[in-house]
């Protein structure tokens, strides 16, 4: 259905979680001061949004009759001959709109894959204190281990046949990836609140991030509800479903922990005297409590 899949298929060209988790360790330290996050920040998804509009577009220029759409879809050459297509219009040789495509499409799936290792190696590494030569190889091998374990499954349909991996985990990568954005949007509003810094808060990282939540989780208990209710019914363990249930846990904790954060620790914005500006509350010292 349109909701909530639509939010999770056009995972890359929204608000990404990945790059909000990226761009949290990175872009901070290649910024010259706070106000430049702005135009980096917003300029940024503004070109991830026109990738998504050009991938639509590229598409789009194939008619279904297609030889590419003839047996297993190739999502790869799928994007290559929208590209060849589209620059053929602009009176570019469509031979070398393919290849552009492909490199293009090789590039963002390594590089993400780059970054995600590593990222995942810093958590783990970050997570159990694991240090060293052997510290970095242990959690590297657990980072890549998963991903492994997921695509060297052979997942066979109802009628038999086998099921390409990335019509599986597609849904469950870009759900993840929005909820990813949802949680940053949910720890953005939590600091706002309790600083005072803003009194658009609501609209400007609240909203969307109620928004964002709903969807994600709505589309990760999509994949887990009928799941759950296989038991008993010829109920076999599924991967896919086992984690987003994982991750539905994990995002009701997040929750729940920046509910009780707030409630503990409320804004309390003072105006400063002689001015219309707010002042941030700080938690009185521990002396006077």
């Amino acid at each position: 259905s349109l909701f909530p899949i639509l939010f999770i298929t056009v995972a890359c060209g929204a608000c990404s979680g990945f790059h909000a988790i990226v761009a949290s360790g990175t872009t901070s330290k290649q910024l010259s001061r706070e106000t430049d996050a702005q135009a980096v920040g917003y300029g940024s998804m503004l070109l991830e949004g026109m990738v998504a509009v050009t991938a639509l577009t590229c598409v789009m220029m194939l008619p279904r009759t297609h030889d590419v759409f003839q047996g297993t879809p190739k999502p790869n050459f799928i994007y290559a001959l929208g590209i060849g297509n589209f620059l053929q219009v602009l009176g570019i040789n469509p031979a070398f709109g393919v290849c552009f495509g492909l490199m293009a499409f090789t590039t963002f799936v390594y590089d993400t894959l780059d970054v995600c290792t590593r990222l995942g190696r810093y958590v783990l590494q970050e997570l159990t204190g694991w240090q060293g030569r052997w510290g970095r190889s242990i959690t590297t091998l657990l980072t890549a281990g998963v991903p492994a374990l997921f695509v060297t499954r052979t997942i066979v349909g109802p009628d038999g046949a086998p099921i390409p991996a990335w019509k599986i985990f597609w849904n469950l990568f870009g759900a993840s990836n929005q909820l990813l954005a949802a949680l940053t949007l949910l720890g953005v509003t939590v600091w706002l609140m309790r600083t005072g810094k803003s009194r658009w808060t609501w609209v400007v990282t609240a909203a969307p991030m109620l928004f964002m939540y709903t969807m994600s989780a709505w589309s990760l208990l999509l994949i887990v509800v009928p799941w759950l209710l296989s038991f008993g019914q010829g109920f076999r363990f599924d991967l896919v479903a086992f984690v987003a249930l994982i991750l539905v846990v994990l995002a009701a904790l997040m929750l729940l922990e920046a509910l009780r954060t707030f409630r503990q620790h409320p804004s309390r914005p003072e105006k400063e005297t002689g001015g219309n500006s707010w002042r941030p509350y700080s938690p009185a010292p521990e002396a006077d409590r």
